[in-house]
């Protein structure tokens, strides 16, 4: 649940920073090409890793998985599951034996798509550049840094990790003002994969002893 709070909040922050940024062309460059790949996935599947880190407290780790075909997504961690068909989203809370459901939002707040991140360049709302490569396990990976013009922003700088030969993201490190920081791992993504229309949608009469809340206008 603390995991899927701090994705909310990461995504609200890069849906919200508004200002005037100066682009690194090199880095805009990257940016551009590796957007250009994952707009022309008809459908992508991603083995995630999010790793969020307090100031003062032990990492949480959470594993999961997300599938994503047009503006529909799904996505499966081990404390809740998201369904989301475009027109509707069924969110499964596992503790709470609950299951909201609420209509689609285009600025949906569990989308961990690699475009939400990549949009990031051409919002007008950022500074970004070139960093140091980062190297991990003996691979090496480019990275670009993003800091919001708006220095009020509880998040004051974001890294994305570039695979050097594909030009697709590898991770994508969240510093936050107060110390803490996220890590979001995308440790395998298959592209191009048949995925089910019914796949995006959750039937809760399926899932026994669950409350339901519809919370749709």
């Amino acid at each position: 649940k603390i995991v899927m709070k701090q994705i909310h909040f990461i995504v609200l922050v890069l849906l919200s920073i508004s200002a005037y940024t100066r682009p690194d062309p090199g880095a805009k460059k990257l940016l551009t090409k590796s957007e250009s790949i994952y707009k022309n996935y008809k459908s992508i599947e991603i083995e995630y890793q999010i790793e969020t880190k307090a100031a003062e407290d032990k990492a949480v780790i959470e594993k999961g998985l997300f599938q994503s075909s047009g503006i529909a997504f799904k996505l499966i961690g081990s404390q809740q599951e998201i369904y989301n068909d475009g027109k509707t989203q069924w969110t499964y809370l596992k503790k709470q034996k609950e299951i909201q459901i609420t209509d689609y939002s285009s600025n949906n707040k569990n989308n961990i798509h690699p475009m939400q991140f990549l949009s990031m360049y051409k919002s007008g709302e950022y500074d970004y550049k070139f960093d140091n490569d980062l190297t991990e396990k003996g691979v090496t990976y480019q990275q670009v840094e993003f800091k919001p013009t708006d220095r009020n922003q509880d998040i004051f700088k974001i890294k994305i990790a570039f695979h050097k030969k594909q030009s697709t993201i590898y991770k994508v490190f969240l510093y936050f003002k107060n110390g803490d920081r996220s890590t979001i791992h995308f440790k395998t993504s298959r592209p191009n994969i048949s995925i089910p229309e019914n796949a995006f949608t959750l039937d809760p009469t399926k899932i026994p002893n669950t409350h339901v809340e519809d919370l749709r206008d």
